[in-house]
């Protein structure tokens, strides 16, 4: 909000709205990594509110893949492209604490890959992200 007008976003910063007649101003820029940053913007003259707000980007949607071999183990395994991701099992839906999954993790065209044997009853898996 200002009580003159804008002109412009400064550098490095895409005009999205430049309202008429008062010149309230929406630019945006999307950082490249975590970090300080600084803003400017073209005002004619007098005073202004600048306002800010930051959002961390979430991962892509995970998929989780479980399969049954001939050798009657189970193969959990997601898209190798994705970082920084646990594997993690519990027993019950219902049980409050999620353990990480100790097995190798090993890589098979393009896909992250753990062997598990079965060892009856139900478990239930989920990747989280660290």
């Amino acid at each position: 909000m200002t009580a003159t007008a804008f002109t412009g976003p400064g550098a490095g910063f895409v005009q999205r709205i430049l309202t008429s007649p008062d010149g309230d101003l929406v630019a945006d820029q999307v950082a490249a990594s975590a970090g300080t940053y600084s803003v400017s913007a073209t005002l004619s003259s007098g005073a202004w509110l600048m306002q800010l707000a930051a959002f961390k980007a979430t991962s892509p949607a995970v998929r989780l893949r479980a399969s049954l071999t001939s050798t009657n183990t189970v193969v959990i395994a997601w898209a190798a492209v994705t970082t920084n991701f646990l594997l993690e099992e519990k027993a019950a839906l219902g049980a409050t604490n999620w353990v990480g999954v100790t097995n190798a993790v090993g890589l098979v065209s393009g896909e992250n890959q753990v062997v598990i044997l079965p060892e009856g009853g139900e478990r239930f898996f989920r990747l989280r992200e660290w």
